[in-house]
């Protein structure tokens, strides 16, 4: 019976560890690094070969959703209506990040984006990704 609860008590203690250590990681990693870590393995789910893309890419692309997910959270709190989720600026990042995921395949395979995601093409242009 004492071993019985002392493996029961390791499982316990081992679950709520797992736990803290999970969400003192989610508040302790910055967004910079989740949000290129997020997006490589996001394009490499979608087929996109990731070594063509240097890190200063990924990283100009992460700096261009985090503003506009800062921004985006920022006037949903000014607002006095809309959903929870859209005034919280990580769940922004991961929306925006999810929506550049498809022009930056197209790109890559040779489409043209349309004019709103021209910032996309420039950043890949601009390091040496594709051509203009």
């Amino acid at each position: 019976m004492n071993t019985f609860l002392w493996i029961i008590g390791g499982a316990v203690a081992l679950f709520l560890g797992w736990w803290a250590l999970k969400i003192i990681m989610s508040v302790s990693v910055p967004p910079e690094v989740s949000g290129r870590a997020y997006l490589k393995q996001a394009l490499k789910q979608r087929g996109v070969d990731v070594a063509r893309i240097p890190d200063r890419a990924i990283d100009e692309i992460v700096q261009f959703c985090l503003k506009g997910a800062r921004g985006m959270a920022m006037m949903n709190q000014l607002s006095s209506h809309g959903r929870a989720e859209d005034k919280n600026w990580r769940a922004n990042l991961v929306r925006q990040l999810d929506a550049h995921i498809p022009t930056i395949q197209n790109i890559m395979a040779g489409g043209r984006p349309s004019p709103v995601d021209d910032t996309i093409r420039e950043i890949l242009i601009r390091n040496g990704v594709v051509r203009s």
